[in-house]
């Protein structure tokens, strides 16, 4: 668990410097990742 918050927290930390109009792509993107990754 502190591997995938570290994660989310490098993320945040990126999602920060993108613009506004891209946060809402960049949030599907993570969603399907976090989809991807998460074990059925």
């Amino acid at each position: 668990m502190t591997e995938a918050n570290s994660w989310t927290e490098s993320l945040i930390a990126v999602a920060s410097t993108i613009p506004t109009e891209n946060l809402a792509i960049v949030a599907l993107v993570i969603v399907a990742i976090t989809a991807i990754r998460r074990p059925r």
